[in-house]
């Protein structure tokens, strides 16, 4: 297949529509020579051989829009359209412009041969002279070609701006594009302006932010202080810098700075904000130690170890509180380092040493406060004995859960568990980057923000790094990329070259130091205990909010680029944590939220007031309805998955959604099992998969989602098909009466 000059692929393209792009050029193309160019243009990152088994070759085989020229030759070539298709191919060439689906049936409800057709249905996805761009959200002609990233590079140059004429006869001029098809499409690409019937590129009208200089970092630092008290941000720029805030990147750079430290909205040097931290924890324990304790000694709670350890008596409550002199215990009782011993330490060990001491001081306040916490709520009295466990046992891991188990789930408080197996499913579904902004709403005990920094570490365990003049590149299994540059902190702290275990671990670090993890629950012991959750499995300290996150107004809206919990399932919870998450997911945010199975008929929302919220401004992808618990008491009632993406326009809106049930927790345990294992082989079952599922899948996922619908389906863990969102709109009948 000779090269082309034209443009055939770009942001806007999907793979289907690559594909009918390619052989509306070519006629007839052997399936190796497409599976090169969409390597070429689209997947580099992708192995040949994977792309052609996994991507390539069963959107061909699964989509009408293709026929194999010869059986068996693997030659193929473009199918015919029908007889509407032939109208809305005219409607197009008329028009000369992306339309979306009811944009089409509305300039076809003009034609006197069409006109009066109330069930007219379109079949776009089929046909091969019609392609999709932006996620299917419009359709255009695939003979046409969108020129976008040529206009791009002719805007850089022409900085003043060019109308759309101007624009389109620059790009055939210098890159030999077909006038007759050249398009232009700005209204679905946010790199482009209109400013005086002109067009631009954003960049080089929205003002860009002033990068401050390790000087003015300096200044700001000693203006702190000198000042004595915490400032805000805009205050403090602005008195030192002379310079507004919002213009510059002095929030990311005070982030980063370990100088600094933001306390309640203010910023302060670090020294002060600990030692004031510092001071209201030693008054706390105080007033705990003169406080008499209400519980009798008669009602105080023993915690059960795990069957291998010794049973532990917890004491009278008067001995149980926590008090300054326990603290005293506790130091009394590690042994200390022989002087031999300290002479043996080399002075390269000495880092991990410090750094082991600092995780081991973070770990044992997190357990105080948890076990204070549990004894103010809870009742559960404690000793040193239990915090020591805690911290050194080898086993905390499983005492923690025990402790769970025993005394935070409570169905009367709203506290149930969140299955792992669960947890991981809709993680693999949601693909968490290091790139995102995450908040869990309704964290619990935070076992799903551990899921996304569990699967982030694994990724980075298992990937390839190089660094280059302070640059460290990632590069991931599943052909992603991650780029980090050293900080001058981070170059003073850490040792050059950086060793293997840090290099793989910063990332980590970052993506919990800029707070891009967030947990919040109105229950003070739910956030105590997903902090220790946290801390225990040696993760960073993330951002953990009691707060009620709906009608806080401290966690931000449209900020983030992933929503994700099992909601509360009391009174009408589950419909107001919904709504919350369209207001906090940015525009092209994703939404995974766990709602009780009685909020679905046949997959459909009950309320028509929802449906049609959430069809009006989300993209509903999947609604999979999840195995029950065996243990309800513990892990609720049954619950369906709804995944949807925050709408960028009004008119947005994908034309299926996927619809299913996963069998069984056997199932669902063992695809997990597969999805955790990178060297796991996949299925081998023949059963085939309904093609409009494989082209749902291979058109909106990637990584680890397609992985998990691929190997679901193929075992039979995974059933569903697709549905039309208009169908999804209407309850039939029986159950509209119900409702």
């Amino acid at each position: 297949m000779p090269k082309r000059t034209e443009q055939t692929s770009g942001s806007s393209y999907s793979l289907l529509a690559l594909l009918k792009r390619t052989l509306y050029l070519h006629e007839t193309s052997p399936i190796d020579e497409l599976v090169e160019e969409v390597h070429e243009r689209m997947m580099k990152d992708v192995p040949l051989a994977k792309l052609k088994q996994q991507y390539v070759e069963p959107l061909l085989r699964g989509n009408r829009s293709f026929v194999e020229s010869d059986a068996g030759s693997n030659v193929w070539r473009l199918a015919e359209g029908n007889r509407v298709n032939d109208a809305v191919y005219e409607v197009f060439k008329k028009y000369r412009d992306p339309l979306s689906e009811r944009q089409i049936l509305n300039r076809l409800a003009k034609l006197e041969h069409i006109a009066g057709n109330m069930q007219l249905t379109l079949d776009l996805k089929h046909d091969p002279r019609f392609s999709d761009i932006d996620s299917g959200k419009y359709w255009i002609l695939s003979e046409w070609t969108v020129i976008n990233d040529y206009a791009r590079s002719v805007l850089l140059k022409a900085k003043n701006g060019l109308t759309e004429d101007e624009l389109i006869e620059r790009v055939v001029e210098e890159y030999h594009v077909n006038s007759e098809a050249a398009i232009f499409i700005p209204a679905i690409d946010d790199r482009f302006v209109k400013v005086e019937k002109r067009w631009v590129l954003k960049r080089f009208v929205e003002p860009q932010k002033t990068k401050l200089r390790p000087t003015q970092i300096d200044r700001l630092y000693n203006a702190l202080k000198k000042n004595e008290q915490p400032m805000n941000i805009e205050e403090l720029t602005s008195t030192v810098l002379n310079l507004p805030a919002n213009l510059t990147d002095v929030v990311e750079r005070l982030t980063m700075d370990p100088r600094f430290a933001l306390e309640n909205g203010l910023w302060d040097i670090r020294e002060r904000a600990e030692a004031r931290l510092l001071a209201a924890t030693q008054s706390k324990l105080q007033a705990t130690a003169a406080v008499e304790p209400e519980k009798t000694a008669e009602e105080s709670v023993e915690i059960e170890i795990a069957p291998t350890e010794p049973e532990i008596t917890v004491p009278p409550v008067e001995e149980a509180v926590i008090v300054p002199s326990i603290e005293e215990e506790i130091r009394e009782e590690q042994p200390e380092i022989e002087p031999e011993e300290e002479d043996e330490l080399g002075e390269e060990e000495a880092p991990e040493g410090g750094q082991r001491d600092e995780y081991m001081e973070r770990l044992r306040g997190k357990v105080i406060d948890f076990l204070q916490d549990a004894f103010r709520t809870e009742g559960v009295v404690y000793n040193a004995e239990i915090i020591d466990q805690f911290l050194s046992s080898d086993e905390k891991e499983e005492l923690f859960d025990q402790f769970v188990y025993d005394h935070f789930v409570s169905e009367s408080k709203g506290r149930i568990l969140t299955e792992h197996d669960v947890s991981k499913f809709m993680i693999y579904l949601a693909e968490p980057t290091l790139n995102d902004k995450i908040i869990d709403p309704c964290c619990g005990t935070g076992d799903v923000l551990l899921h996304i920094l569990e699967m982030l570490d694994d990724q980075l365990q298992d990937a390839e790094w190089t660094e280059r003049d302070n640059v460290l590149q990632y590069e991931f299994r599943t052909g992603q990329f991650y780029f980090a540059r050293l900080t001058e902190e981070e170059r003073r702290y850490f040792s050059q070259p950086l060793d293997d275990d840090v290099a793989r671990w910063l990332p980590i670090l970052r993506f919990c130091k800029q707070q891009q993890l967030t947990g919040v629950d109105s229950d003070r012991f739910a956030c105590r205990t997903a902090a220790l959750n946290i801390a225990i499995q040696g993760f960073p300290e993330i951002l953990f909010r009691t707060d009620n996150a709906l009608a806080s107004k401290h966690i931000g809206s449209g900020v983030y680029d992933m929503v994700i919990g099992d909601t509360p399932t009391s009174e009408d919870n589950p419909t107001r944590f919904l709504r919350r998450s369209l207001t906090l997911a940015k525009p092209g945010g994703k939404i995974l939220l766990l709602l009780p199975d009685e909020m679905f008929k046949n997959y459909r929302l009950t309320s028509t007031t929802l449906r049609h919220q959430m069809v009006a401004q989300s993209i509903i992808k999947a609604i999979i309805r999840l195995p029950e618990s065996e243990t309800p008491d513990v892990f609720g009632t049954q619950r369906t998955l709804l995944y949807c993406l925050r709408k960028h326009h009004d008119v947005e809106q994908e034309s299926e959604i996927f619809v299913g049930d996963v069998q069984d927790v056997e199932g669902l345990a063992e695809l997990i099992e597969v999805l955790d294992d990178f060297e796991a082989p996949v299925s081998l079952n023949d059963t085939p998969i309904d093609g409009d599922i494989v082209n749902y899948v291979l058109s909106s996922y990637q990584r680890s989602a397609y992985n998990l619908f691929i190997e679901g389906l193929r075992r039979g863990v995974l059933q569903g098909e697709m549905v039309n969102v208009n169908d999804w709109l209407v309850l039939p009948k029986e159950e509209s009466a119900e409702e």
